[in-house]
């Protein structure tokens, strides 16, 4: 019945997932037109895009080459989680319901036309990244075939000079003389379009392929190998009438991993074989007054151990994920989103317009699981995890907000915009007792003024969260629990059998996963200014400020007190004297809440089609209390986990998220060195990765681990923990145009990590303060790419 109702509540508003920008002017944008999308490396993949070009994104994993291509990205952009991060495709949004964060299908890449980013402000609904497809209107066929050469020799003379130790480690011993790398890959993408009742129809295929070697941290210069497989189609109608138009979407993906998370650097016994079936189907119509969009994707993934019953150290390499739980099993999802803007008023000062968002995903799970995971610290048996298999279950996630947007000239030179809105947020399970309901409003205020060569903009808001998806995992009862046990290996063989448990620690799994009656819905308050100065006829300089707070962080704490604390070596640690049997989502409860802020530079210039030219800094700040651990899966403020409960992982907790790098630059130029020759290049600087070294202490007949320091520094610049050294990448692109029986083609042939400084991006966090290197960058490869038209 409450599905029924969720179902009758869309159709009455009719109101998308995203809104229609067209109507009103996107403040905060980062526009990629087709010119700089075909002339520098790596635009064709959006992870590469987000990473080396848009200047205030960063990728929480390494991106080189498409290396990349088949991960969840883990987009860092304006201090959201990651989890947060929107995908669009021609307006239509392409979320994943089963892994928030990344897009739950993809397009061919002959489809592609450019790329925006759209970031907070008064006049976006929906802030991200926004792919378009071609306008063509003409009869003809387009086709890449690509292939990379990789791992192309060692470091350039600059290298050693560049990854000096400036810290006291044993370098020849720790350091891993070979890196993770692409072995093969490959992609073949082919598009056709035709004229069709007076608009024109595309089709599209895209098979991608990939094979790559990732460092074994079981065992020093060991690797392993993944191969992903991408295969995509697309159908697409469009088509333009005397007041509008419109456009009829539908794609197929087929993604097959042999090793997903060994991009996080995870032992290869903690991977899952992976494959993940989607497709999309929508509808969308623009007119000046009125615009309808409707969409439903359907997803499904399999997802299989590569190694059952496999163990866990809690002396881990790296810090993440140190119980590294997998979801097992068969999950799907069924997404409908709509979407509907109307004009009440359109004058020649004053625009209003009704608009409102709203997404349904229903999703079902048949997990199953582990029958046991041994514990060890170090080589010696500490505790077992014996899993109890749930049942089958379907949940539902829905959020809506609907109300008025505006647009009012103050003056011929100053524009008055804002929204207004009514937040609805429902979270529905077949055991009602962790059912949420959140209705909540929200606003933006923005205030823009331009002169003769400069504009400024200020716009200021308070959005209330969307439940996203991974709290329906979080909550969902029926899922898979387990018992950990004291484990007495009585035979010695590193092998659990019935009868080695001792005493019961506690439990894990959904079944012990309750709510908060006085949950509150997560609110962030931004402000934000933006300057922008013609500096002179070809060069543009742009300047961002922001600052975002988060307030109602969703947080996981112990239902009842199962312990006592005791101060060793001046540190009040946490133990455990009673099983612990329940974690409560609730609220964030500490005296300081998540923000971010963020300065940015940016010099553009250019000659349309001719030449460009781009240049960011950026300074930025993310802090918070997260879930224990270093890396993506853990140290983000949008991940839930059962470690946020333990008392002692609030130790040095607040601190620098994932996401913050510190410092980031990114350069791109390009330009014609002849009539048929084109040079693009793209350079990047990022600083390292927020770091934690973390203590263990065994007392009590436990062991405690928690967080030696804080993650990279405080909120006023004081150093804690130390970054992961810094990544940086030189990439070019020389592309060449001539004719293919008589038809436009271009041959391109880039190099990345041309210069190969080989910083270390991996390091050892027990290690008593020293800094060992574990890993190294994607070493430098090529790829060639031949474009044509028929």
């Amino acid at each position: 019945m409450k599905y029924i109702q969720l179902i009758i509540l869309m159709i009455l508003f009719i109101i998308p997932l995203q809104g229609n920008e067209n109507d009103s002017k996107s403040y905060n944008t980062f526009v990629f037109d087709e010119f700089m999308f075909n002339y520098l490396p790596g635009t064709i993949f959006p992870n590469f895009f987000l990473e080396n070009y848009v200047p205030d994104v960063t990728l929480m994993i390494e991106e080189n080459n498409s290396f990349s291509h088949i991960d969840n990205p883990r987009v860092y952009f304006e201090g959201e989680s990651y989890i947060n991060f929107n995908w669009n495709y021609d307006g239509f949004n392409i979320n994943s319901a089963i892994d928030p964060g990344r897009a739950a299908v993809i397009f061919p890449f002959s489809t592609y036309s450019g790329y925006s980013i759209k970031g907070s402000s008064a006049s976006v609904n929906n802030p991200g990244l926004h792919i378009s497809s071609t306008d063509r209107i003409d009869n003809y066929s387009r086709g890449i075939i690509s292939s990379v050469y990789s791992n192309l020799g060692s470091y350039t003379p600059l290298g050693p000079v560049m990854i000096q130790p400036e810290h006291p480690s044993l370098r020849d011993e720790m350091l891993y003389s070979t890196r993770r790398s692409i072995d093969n890959s490959y992609f073949i993408d082919y598009m056709i379009n035709r004229k069709l009742a007076g608009g024109n129809i595309s089709l599209a295929v895209n098979h991608y392929y990939i094979k790559r070697d990732f460092n074994d941290f079981n065992k020093t210069d060991e690797q392993f190998s993944e191969n992903g497989n991408y295969l995509i189609f697309s159908l697409n109608y469009k088509k333009q009438t005397k007041h509008g138009s419109y456009e009829i979407l539908g794609g197929i993906n087929t993604l097959k991993r042999d090793n997903v998370y060994a991009e996080l650097g995870r032992l290869p016994q903690e991977t899952i074989a992976s494959t993940l079936d989607s497709f999309i189907t929508g509808f969308k119509y623009n007119s000046k007054k009125f615009s309808f969009l409707a969409s439903f994707i359907h997803e499904n993934s399999d997802q299989d151990p590569v190694r059952s019953n496999h163990s866990f150290n809690i002396f881990d390499n790296d810090g993440d994920d140190i119980f590294a739980v997998n979801k097992y099993g068969s999950f799907s999802s069924d997404i409908f989103s709509s979407e509907l803007t109307y004009s009440v008023l359109d004058s020649k000062k004053l625009n209003v317009r009704f608009f409102g968002t709203s997404r349904l995903s229903v999703l079902s799970a048949d997990e199953y699981t582990d029958d046991d995971n041994r514990i060890f610290a170090g080589k010696n048996p500490y505790q077992v995890i014996l899993w109890e298999r749930g049942n089958e279950y379907t949940n539902s996630n829905f959020n809506l907000n609907t109300g008025f947007r505006f647009s009012w000239s103050i003056s011929n030179s100053s524009v008055l915009t804002g929204r207004a809105y009514l937040g609805l947020s429902s979270l529905s399970f077949k055991r009602k007792e962790n059912n949420i309901s959140f209705i909540d409003t929200g606003f933006n205020l923005g205030f823009f003024t331009s002169g003769r060569s400069s504009s400024f903009y200020l716009s200021a808001g308070r959005t209330p969260g969307k439940l996203k998806e991974n709290i329906n995992y979080f909550l969902e009862r029926s899922g898979n629990s387990g018992s950990i046990h004291y484990w007495t290996d009585i035979n010695s063989d590193n092998l659990y059998q019935a009868g080695e448990e001792t005493s019961l620690y506690g439990y894990t799994g959904g079944s012990y996963h309750t709510i908060d009656n006085n949950l509150k819905n997560p609110v962030t308050n931004s402000l934000l200014m933006l300057y922008t100065k013609k500096i002179s006829r070809n060069f543009v300089f742009n300047l961002k400020a922001l600052f975002k707070q988060f307030l109602n962080n969703p947080w996981v704490q112990f239902d009842d007190e199962f312990g006592y604390y005791q101060n060793i070596n001046g540190v009040d640690l946490f133990f455990i004297d009673s099983p612990i049997d329940n974690f409560s989502l609730t609220n964030s409860q500490f005296e300081k809440d998540p923000f971010y802020a963020q300065l940015l530079l940016n010099f553009t210039g250019g000659v349309k089609k001719r030449w460009f030219f781009s240049f960011s800094f950026m300074a930025h700040m993310g802090m918070g209390y997260t879930s224990f651990g270093n890396g993506p899966n853990s140290n983000d403020i949008g991940v839930l986990s059962e470690s946020m409960a333990n008392p002692n992982s609030w130790i040095n907790g607040y601190g620098r998220v994932d996401g913050d790098r510190g410092f980031v630059s990114k350069l791109y130029f390009g330009y014609f060195l002849s009539k048929k020759l084109f040079l693009g290049v793209s350079i990047k600087y990022r600083d390292g990765d927020p770091f934690s070294f973390l203590n263990s202490e065994y007392n009590n007949d436990q062991w405690i681990i928690y967080y030696k320091t804080i993650q990279a520094e405080d909120e006023r610049g004081i150093k804690g923990g130390p970054r992961e050294d810094y990544v940086s990448d030189i990439s070019l692109k020389l592309s060449y145009s001539f004719k293919l029986f008589r038809k436009n083609a271009s041959l391109g042939l880039s190099f990345f990590n041309i210069l190969d400084f080989g910083s270390e991006i991996s390091e050892y966090v027990f290690s008593g303060g020293e800094r060992y290197s574990l890993e190294l960058q994607i070493p430098k490869s090529i790829r060639l790419n031949l474009s044509f038209e028929l």
